[in-house]
């Protein structure tokens, strides 16, 4: 059975790309675009990996994250912050997360550190 991979992210153009990213490597992939919705995905998908964007409408990614953490399915799967809201390292990196900079970052080496995890 193929690993999954979430990504949650406001933007259609970044969440489909990066789900073609990580299909054409061989993963399962699921691009949700609403932070609201996607706990309840990820409970039922129980991802090998989770793809966070921070700046979204309504629930944004940190709260996300915070909400993953307190489920204990869900705390120990493998997760990155991929955001250009650079403030948001800082929190993350406390957390022992990766941030993955959207500014410095293509997608091309997004999926190859989701492969290097996910291999790994």
């Amino acid at each position: 059975m193929a690993k999954k991979v979430i990504i949650v992210d406001d933007s259609e153009q970044y969440g489909k790309t990066l789900e073609l990213e990580c299909k054409t490597r061989g993963f399962e992939a699921q691009w949700i675009n609403d932070a609201t919705q996607a706990l309840e995905v990820i409970k039922k998908e129980k991802p090998s990996f989770i793809v966070l964007d921070v700046m979204m409408p309504g629930k944004h990614g940190l709260a996300l994250l915070e909400e993953i953490q307190q489920d204990a399915e869900l705390v120990k799967t493998p997760m990155a912050i991929a955001s250009n809201f650079e403030k948001a390292k800082e929190v993350v990196d406390k957390q022992g997360i990766e941030f993955w900079s959207k500014n410095d970052m293509t997608l091309e080496m997004m999926g190859e550190k989701i492969e290097k995890k996910l291999q790994g």
